[in-house]
């Protein structure tokens, strides 16, 4: 059927139903939603046109973390909490086994929204720094963690988090806003229109830095730490300005993804030369949802991680988490 064709059929149909009483109408679409006619990710992006034919700016979502608030335009990060009632499991899963019986500390660099700071925070004995570059996510990130019962145990910075102390423009994302990324201006390519973006100037710090004004004896390092960075391509960034930090974490869960880190010169390097350095163990895991490979000697894991790289540099969907263990 040609898309003229496909238009045609479709004009005449909405014509069909747009003749019908409001009754009848409102019948049928009852009677789709109770049949399971309309799948449940077919509702949530129903919800999010309506929302913004109706301007509703925020919706708040009920899942094993409690009501989580986000914007009505997330169709990624938010939308998943609502249809499988957890984000980042496998982050979360890791997390539970490290701190158990112990505690200690969890930074989140890249916190969104909380749903990793709220569940983590919720452990026995574990503190949670939260570090968010984009106001708007940050906005929900206070909103979320003050209503969740953490917010005595959980410390919140709206930060980028960069190798040295200046300002950096945030290409904001439209609708998958875990997406937003900096710009340091050496931008190579943009597969993905991130030139177009809309920008946001935001301050940023190393982590170093902002871990050592919220704890100067640095006494993260004593007990168990656990590090997750997940900032679109700027990891490096991260590892160059938080060495002391990171080499001294029990547990480092960090995204890998060669061609954001391609598009602004980000050096993998910063990243793995860190890994070989002070972790022993090293697992790489895809999609959240799917179990993370065996555990294999870091200096393994990061040979693979530069084939990786070399392979990826201009696939915008190629990604790897690592957790390294010490």
């Amino acid at each position: 059927m040609t898309s003229r064709l496909k238009t045609g059929v479709k004009n005449i149909l909405a014509g069909m139903v747009a003749s019908l009483p409001w009754g009848v109408r409102q019948r049928i679409f009852e009677e789709l939603l109770e049949r399971h006619a309309i799948p449940h990710d077919m509702r949530y992006d129903a919800l999010v046109r309506l929302a913004a034919a109706c301007n509703v700016e925020d919706l708040a979502v009920r899942g094993e973390s409690g009501l989580i608030r986000g914007s009505a335009r997330d169709v990624s990060i938010l939308k998943q909490y609502a249809l499988r009632h957890v984000w980042a499991g496998r982050t979360i899963g890791f997390c539970e086994r490290f701190f158990a019986g112990s505690g200690g500390t969890y930074i989140d660099v890249g916190a969104n929204i909380g749903l990793t700071v709220i569940p983590i925070g919720k452990l026995p004995g574990v503190r949670c720094i939260g570090i968010e570059a984009e106001p708007r996510n940050f906005g929900y990130l206070e909103e979320n963690v003050a209503q969740s019962g953490i917010a005595d145990r959980a410390v919140l910075r709206h930060l980028a988090v960069f190798s040295r102390p200046t300002t950096i423009d945030l290409e904001i994302a439209t609708s998958n806003l875990g997406d937003h990324r900096i710009r340091v201006g050496a931008e190579k390519v943009a597969l993905q229109g991130e030139d177009r973006r809309n920008t946001v100037t935001v301050a940023a710090r190393p982590l170093d830095d902002i871990i050592g004004e919220i704890d100067p004896a640095y006494a993260c390092l004593d007990g168990r730490l656990a590090v997750k960075i997940d900032v679109q391509g700027a990891e490096p960034f991260v590892f160059e300005g938080g060495r002391r930090v990171l080499g001294g974490a029990g547990l480092v869960i960090v995204e890998y993804s060669p061609y954001c880190m391609a598009r602004m010169q980000a050096d993998p390097e910063k990243i793995l030369g860190l890994l070989q350095a002070h972790f022993t163990s090293v697992q790489l895991g895809q999609q959240e949802e799917d179990a993370p490979t065996p555990p294999m000697p870091a200096a393994e894991a990061c040979a693979y991680l530069r084939r990786f790289s070399d392979d990826n540099a201009k696939n915008p969907n190629a990604y790897l988490d690592i957790i390294a263990v010490r």
